[in-house]
């Protein structure tokens, strides 16, 4: 009998405990998220003081943003939920403590001065790093303290918009796209709801949606207007994030100090406020109350809050994102209503989740936030738009660290297991079903022109990896000798790139919007390429960064035309590319 119910004890164990735990949990994130919530309330309020705009001030706030981020606390940079999902998955949850204090200084300079970011952020990182630290000192293992970090996301995010279930399901589903951490469900969602009923103690405001009209759940003109209107929050989606990584990335490559940067991106958030309105600065929570009651909207509010939240986060802001996805959401939502002639605060309603299921790949999360805040009868048209929203958005996260669990769609050639950052979806870009055809059809000289093929005369791998830099230069004007000589000497110092077979092929990374690049060398005589081998073909390939698997496939075709004796024989024996074409494209016998 002892032994029949030993799974249910354990399993009751478990549960009084992480009760216990979640239950701690939500009064400490609570504690500390309320007390930040109300800093900035009270920040707002008190911005008024000023006889002059209060966004005058951002230059100053950025570059003091800037200096605590560089000087205490690194991750403490951008918004702060994307921090917590890499600590989880790289460092089983560690957070260094430091990061809380300066994130919340960061992003309450940030937001009164009109930092156009969220709150949601620096919440997430607050319950993290708190429950990290906590976690040490109680020195629970590692596996636990990932589910306690866990729980801090799901306490901060309740305790900022007053949604237990969204909060502890967003937590579990946030970490990875296409599966969810059920064992962690229970005390995220104690963690969530304890967090709300700590932040009403200290009478933080969460709003409350029930306005969305009276809702036909059997009209097929209803439904279709939600199908297209998903379409419509997918595009903008998919527009936010490519626009954010793009700025990012422009941000990062501007060789320019970092203060200098900053005071540039400020004067231009500034200058849009003088030209716009000040409503795209900072929480634009007004904003996002406007849509969802029906009040009209400027058609270029979301676009403007996708250009004035990417500055600010690209160029020395700090705060959350998801803040901003509502409102670019709720606006999105208000305008795509008024085209095709729907109510208003519904449409609004399901941009503001919409966007946010595609940005954040929640979609479960996404409608029980619909639920929550707009009652029961939004659930089907939520369910509806925040599924396409999530499918059209395609593999791409505001949170690039997430783990890609599935993809969107069998068809598509993709990996699994990995980064969403680090996923290329293959089998849909021209550039590599172009390749795999020619792969397929043993057309090599797709793959290798004929003005890529050459004879070397060299003495050592230096000349030929120089000569190879010297060529690859001169064909793409857009890429420097002595950055890909850099890149080919990097790769030969961590591994040699001889391969047996009197064959190396030196290769290295290139930007994920380059083509793949490869140049193929006979050498007049063996030259030594390292301690253990001889070389006398050598073939480089550039390929764009995260294409693996195309170049593996492209390598191993290319080996297993060249590594025969016989084969090598005629290649150095070849007098001309045509020659040396001619003997790759040879079926072996």
């Amino acid at each position: 009998m002892r032994r029949k119910f030993l799974e249910e004890k354990i399993i009751f164990s478990s549960i009084i405990k992480w009760s216990i735990l979640a239950l701690f949990t939500g009064i400490i994130v609570g504690t500390s998220t309320s007390l930040f919530l109300k800093a900035i309330d009270y920040g707002i309020k008190y911005r008024r003081i000023f006889s002059f705009k209060y966004y005058y001030l951002l230059p100053l706030a950025l570059i003091i943003s800037v200096f605590l981020i560089q000087t205490f606390a690194k991750d403490a940079k951008g918004h702060g939920t994307e921090k917590v999902i890499e600590a989880i998955h790289k460092y089983d949850g560690a957070i260094k403590l430091m990061v809380v204090p300066i994130k919340v200084l960061a992003t309450l300079i940030t937001i009164i001065f009109g930092g156009s970011v969220g709150k949601e952020g620096p919440s997430a990182q607050i319950g993290g790093g708190v429950m990290s630290f906590v976690s040490d000192i109680l020195k629970i293992e590692d596996k636990d303290k990932k589910k306690l970090v866990i729980c801090g996301i799901a306490a901060g995010f309740g305790a900022v918009f007053g949604t237990p279930v969204t909060g502890a399901v967003f937590a579990v589903e946030v970490l990875y796209v296409g599966k969810m951490l059920y064992d962690v469900l229970l005390p995220s969602f104690i963690a969530s709801f304890t967090s709300i009923y700590v932040s009403k103690l200290f009478y933080v405001r969460h709003s409350n949606y029930l306005n969305v009209g009276n809702l036909d759940n059997s009209s097929l003109i209803l439904y279709l207007k939600v199908f297209i209107a998903a379409i419509l929050f997918s595009i903008v989606t998919f527009m936010f994030i490519e626009i954010l990584n793009k700025i990012e990335n422009i941000a990062e490559k501007i060789k320019l100090n970092i203060y200098i940067k900053t005071l540039i991106a400020s004067f231009i958030i500034i200058l849009i406020a003088l030209i716009f309105s000040d409503d795209y600065l900072g929480l634009g929570l007004h904003m996002i109350d406007d849509s969802i009651n029906g009040e009209d909207i400027i058609w270029y509010a979301p676009f403007i809050k996708i250009f004035t939240t990417t500055i600010t986060l690209s160029f020395g802001g700090s705060g959350g994102i998801l803040t901003p996805v509502f409102f670019i959401g709720s606006t999105l939502g208000s305008i795509v209503g008024e085209l095709l002639h729907g109510s208003l605060p519904l449409f609004a309603g399901l941009g503001m989740v919409s966007v946010l299921a595609g940005a954040a790949n929640t979609p479960i999360a996404s409608v029980l936030m619909a639920v929550e805040l707009f009652g029961g009868g939004v659930t089907p048209f939520a369910v509806l738009s925040c599924i396409i929203t999530f499918l059209l958005t395609g593999h791409r996260s505001v949170y690039p660290t997430q783990i890609l669990s599935m993809k969107k769609s069998e068809s598509i050639d993709l990996e699994v297991g990995k980064e969403i950052k680090s996923t290329t979806v293959m089998g849909t870009t021209k550039k590599v079903m172009y390749l795999k055809k020619a792969l397929d059809n043993n057309q090599l000289e797709k793959i290798i022109p004929l003005e890529n093929i050459f004879f070397l005369k060299a003495e050592t791998k230096e000349e030929v990896l120089k000569e190879f830099a010297k060529k690859m230069s001169n064909m793409k004007k857009k890429m420097k000798k002595k950055d890909i000589m850099k890149a080919l000497q990097q790769r030969e110092e961590i591994y040699s790139t001889a391969l047996g077979h009197k064959i190396a092929i030196p290769h290295f990374e290139v930007s994920l919007n380059e083509d793949f690049f490869i140049l193929f060398a006979i050498l007049e005589k063996d030259i030594k390429w390292d301690d253990r081998n001889y070389v006398n073909t050598v073939v480089m390939i550039a390929k764009p960064e995260f294409e693996q698997k195309i170049y593996l496939e492209i390598v191993a075709k290319i080996l297993k035309q060249i590594k025969d004796e016989d084969i090598n024989r005629e290649l150095i024996a070849s007098k001309t590319p045509e020659d040396v074409m001619a003997v790759l494209k040879r079926k072996k016998s």
